[in-house]
Order: C-alpha cells, then structure tokens, then sequence
C-alpha cells in the first residue's frame, strides 16, 4: 500500500507522524547499537538487545561504564531518562481527550494518574485504567522487585492488604487518587473488545465505570488474555488497548475525543509506534483518532515512591525497551511503505 493518501495527494496526518517517528528513532537506535557495539555497528538491535520478558524491570543486561554512558546517551534521545513529565499539550492533544494508564506495578500507575491529574493546561474528558486481572503480585518470598512492599509503601497500606492481583492494584491506586468518589454500584458497558482491539456490543465486564476523581470518570478496561494449550498466550498490547478505546469511544463517551496514552518515559519509544500503528489503522478503517503520548518524567516516579533522588531507569529495562522498539519500528516501516 502506498504512503501516500488517496483522497489528498499526499501524506495523511496519521502517516505523517508515523514517517516523523519512524526517522526519529532510527537515528537514536542505530547510535544506540553503536554504543553497545562498535566493532559491528551494522548489526541489528535485535541481535545486540535481549528480548524484554514480562516485566522489562527483569531483563537481564550489563555493559561497561563507557559503553553504558554512550547507550544511555543515545537512548535519551528517545526520552528514556528524562526528569520531567512530557504532557498532553506538549504531544498534542487537545481538552477532553481520553487518558488511557497503562497496567503495571503500583507505583507507575500512580505516576501516570499524577502526572494527569496536576496539569492544568489540558485536562482529560475520561480517565481509562487499563489492568490485567491474570499477573498476580508476587508473594514476598519469591518477589526480587519486593513489588508487593514497594506497592504497600506508594498506598500506604499493610502489605497484607495489596490486592492479589494487578487489576486489583490498580483499583487500589485508582481509591488512593484525591478527590476520588467511587460509585456504589459499578456500571458495566454495552462494549466488549476481541484479542485484536475490535469491539462489539456486549456486556462483557471489560470496560466499567467504577467512579469519578473530581469530575472525570474512571473507566476500568479489564486486559483479558486468551491461553493456547501450551501455556502461552494472546492478549491486546498497547495498539490494541488502544484500538479497544477507541471502539469504546465511538459507541459510549467521546465520538471525536483525542487519546492520550500514559506511561513511563521509559516506555515512549515503543508506545509512539503503537499509537501511530494505531491511527494509520484506526484511518484506513474510515475513521480519524488523533492519539498522543503522554509520559511521566524520573521526579514524577521519585515523589509516588517517596525518595529523595530520581533514579535513572535500570540498564535492562533501556535494553529490553531498545529490543522491542525495533521490532516495532519495522512493523511501521511496513506499515507506511
């Protein structure tokens, strides 16, 4: 398929900021294999970069002082690292988006909550919290990322009171927000999505309203997996949580709304080819969704854990992040060419 946009002549908007993102990161990537790897530059990142696995936190990964300086230099130009938060006016959104957070551990979603809630310049229509009721949290015996104490410590509570599981986390953190007022009875939406992000009418329990931070709406988007019988399994990723939403869009809150997905610094390379993915499908389907990429910055991060010094992110969550992004960037390049 052409990049170039049969009605106009020439790019359209959602193939534009793909072609702007797919040249930005490239750049940043290629330095970034050439730090690790000078003698063989020319090798792919995917050789260089070890796969991510369930929780980047976890990829194993180690380089010398002066490697790990230049590695980190490049991927900075990414964002990776940067101690200030990258809001919704900045990526382009406009008043009434949608905020969609992404799962994980507590203290990340409490910094993408935070990193919403304090701008004042572009505020959100819809909180959406994505979360998945399948990882459950560790028991401390066995937790090397102590994420169940961590999560104690971020809602200040007993670590015998942190939920069993991340969407039961999440809910946990969305009750810690100020200003929040659940609902006493939760309602369910006439929307359900499959493993790609299609959605369809039905009561499914993926996508409920559960309360309301100041005036927006929260939305819990159950992230559902479907197992093989060998173990593995499928589920939505950032495209399709992000095609999800915009489905849930059409049909219940925001026909036209922006979508502004949260996360980590760390994570913005990736999550910019998802939500560009996003939009070129999200067009050549018929429809227009404008999506942005909201992250929060390394101070943001120290506050919710309460320490006094941003800490840089860990060399194996840059490496699994470099890993994936590459994958992802030739799905674009696929994509647009």
């Amino acid at each position: 398929m052409s990049n170039m946009s049969e009605y106009s002549g020439k790019q359209s908007f959602a193939e534009q900021k793909a072609a702007e993102i797919l040249e930005k990161q490239a750049h940043a990537l290629a330095e970034a294999v050439a730090a690790v790897d000078p003698e063989n530059s020319a090798k792919s990142a995917l050789e260089i970069f070890p796969e991510p696995g369930e929780r980047r936190a976890d990829t194993e990964f180690s380089l010398l002082p002066e490697q790990e300086k230049a590695f980190r230099e490049a991927m900075a130009k990414l964002g990776i690292g940067r101690e200030t938060n990258q809001t919704a006016a900045e990526v382009g959104l406009t008043d009434g988006y949608i905020a969609v957070i992404e799962g994980g551990q507590a203290h990340k979603m409490a910094a993408e909550l935070q990193s919403i809630l304090l701008d004042s310049i572009v505020v959100p229509g819809t909180i959406i919290v994505a979360a998945t009721p399948e990882r459950k949290i560790p028991v401390p015996e066995s937790d090397k990322a102590k994420e169940r104490e961590t999560t104690a410590k971020v809602l200040g509570i007993d670590i015998n009171e942190v939920g069993d599981t991340e969407y039961d986390v999440a809910k946990q953190v969305v009750e810690s927000v100020s200003y929040y007022r659940p609902i006493a009875d939760p309602d369910v939406y006439n929307v359900s999505y499959d493993m790609e992000g299609n959605t369809t009418q039905g009561t499914s329990g993926q996508f409920t309203l559960i309360g309301y931070s100041g005036m927006f709406p929260i939305v819990m988007l159950r992230v559902d997996r479907k197992y093989s019988g060998d173990g593995k399994y499928k589920t939505l990723g950032t495209k399709g949580i992000l095609r999800a939403v915009d489905g849930f869009a059409r049909r219940d809150v925001g026909e036209n709304s922006d979508i502004g997905f949260v996360t980590s610094a760390t994570y913005q390379p990736s999550r910019e080819i998802d939500a560009a993915s996003a939009m070129i499908e999200i067009e050549r389907e018929g429809g227009v969704r404008n999506i942005g990429v909201i992250t929060y910055g390394t101070h943001q991060l120290a506050e919710v854990k309460k320490e006094n010094y941003p800490m840089p992110p860990a060399l194996g969550q840059l490496a699994g992040e470099a890993h994936k992004a590459t994958k992802q960037l030739e799905i674009l390049r696929k994509l647009i060419s």
